[in-house]
């Protein structure tokens, strides 16, 4: 019954959708980008019997971090295996669609049995590792009737969510059709334990992983060089205009090099940036050798924030203000540097243990802010002694992606 009512309802949102997609450019690009898959998957699929298929989904870039070093780890042991990367959202699939770990990668269809079933008859996975959240009924259940298994990796689960509640309306069918859950933390393996699903395993968040993957690697950007010059760097990542309102006036009091990563790039955003400047600044895209003893750099790309963390002695990382969702934190962490964020965080584990070890630090406006950057930037030591809680963090949480490989390896 859950499933026919859930398809009725998918299809009267499908038709509302299209018919809004008339008049939202978004909307129309969207339900596009679900049937991209027919013609670029017909270049590589379907394959031989012999050959494995491992399918990962994700929602978006962020979930792409967490599925990286399992991918990358599964293309090491099973070099022959064709492995399928699938997004929910443009953000992730643009920047990442010439993945090179993976044989394709695209948009996940629409959840419903006329594109799933050729989908799946196309691609004929031999397992599905979905990331985080990504529960789709249609989906979850036209695998189950295949009995291709499927497992979900760094998931984390909440009290609030309708999961566990009485009036489940039926969802509680979804995830219980899931064959193995690797969890983040306790509450998640006890909150699945609470309505019956056993097949649950403790295994971290795997993010730890990928980040000290990035950190063993050499970083090289001679345009940081050279902005930076040995003097103290402080990098406001993922940035939103609330972040912007809060951090500039500070900084721009501090004899430091300032980098500003805002989350969007768009030309509004930058404007608006820049408007609040009263420091020589220049953008990224226009940076010349002459621009180097300027105060202010701007990153107007994509792509780079992780690499440029380790530039910094110092970070905020924006989102944390509003409610738009604390941006990664474990990026800068994992380089050893202080950390500064709003006051919205409780629902990012690794946020939580970075401020219980004193490395991370919340705000909750522009003086908190000065105080707390104050204390930081007195001196590069300083930075670096209070920044190394937070790579302890991180290198005291590493282990998941091991964990969940042997785990799969053994079934």
């Amino acid at each position: 019954m859950f499933l026919y009512l859930y398809s009725f309802a998918y299809s009267c949102a499908l038709f509302l959708a299209k018919g809004i997609a008339f008049f939202n450019p978004r909307i129309k690009v969207f339900l596009e980008q679900r049937s991209l898959w027919k013609s670029s998957l017909k270049k590589v699929a379907p394959l031989s019997e012999e050959k494995k298929v491992f399918w990962f989904h994700t929602a978006s870039l962020g979930e792409f971090e967490q599925a990286r070093p399992l991918i990358e780890k599964y293309r090491k042991h099973y070099p022959k295996a064709f492995i399928a990367l699938t997004f929910f959202s443009a953000s992730g699939y643009t920047v990442q669609k010439d993945y090179t770990h993976a044989d394709w990668v695209g948009y996940l269809p629409l959840d419903r049995k006329k594109d799933l079933n050729p989908f799946l008859k196309r691609l004929q996975p031999n397992a599905l590792f979905l990331v985080k959240y990504e529960f789709w009924p249609q989906l979850i259940f036209s695998l189950k009737q295949k009995n291709i298994p499927i497992y979900s990796i760094s998931s984390i689960f909440r009290p609030e969510q309708l999961f566990f509640k009485p009036w489940h309306f039926g969802l509680r069918r979804v995830i219980k059709a899931i064959d193995h859950f690797y969890v983040q933390n306790k509450t998640s393996a006890a909150l699945l334990q609470s309505i019956g699903i056993e097949k649950v395993t403790l295994s971290g968040d795997t993010r730890f992983d990928r980040v000290l993957h990035i950190a063993e690697q050499e970083i090289d950007l001679p345009k940081i060089n050279a902005f930076v010059k040995n003097q103290f760097c402080f990098v406001a990542g993922s940035s939103w205009p609330e972040d912007h309102e809060m951090i500039l006036g500070p900084l721009q009091s501090e004899k430091i090099k300032i980098i500003i990563a805002p989350h969007k790039i768009d030309e509004e955003t930058l404007s608006a940036i820049e408007k609040k400047l009263v420091l020589p600044y220049v953008r990224w895209s226009q940076f010349k050798e002459t621009d180097r003893e300027k105060k202010v750099l701007i990153v107007d790309c994509i792509g780079l924030l992780t690499q440029i963390y380790a530039y910094a002695d110092a970070a905020y990382v924006g989102g944390g203000l509003g409610h738009r969702g604390l941006h990664n934190t474990l990026e800068p962490a994992v380089f050893g540097i202080p950390i500064i964020i709003g006051p919205h965080y409780k629902k990012f584990d690794e946020a939580i243990a970075l401020t219980e070890n004193k490395g991370t630090f919340s705000v909750h406006n522009s003086i908190e802010f000065e105080q707390t950057l104050k204390e930081i930037v007195r001196s590069k030591e300083q930075a670096k002694k209070i920044g190394q809680r937070n790579k302890a963090v991180v290198e005291n949480r590493a282990g998941a992606v091991e964990l969940i490989f042997s785990s799969l390896n053994q079934k």
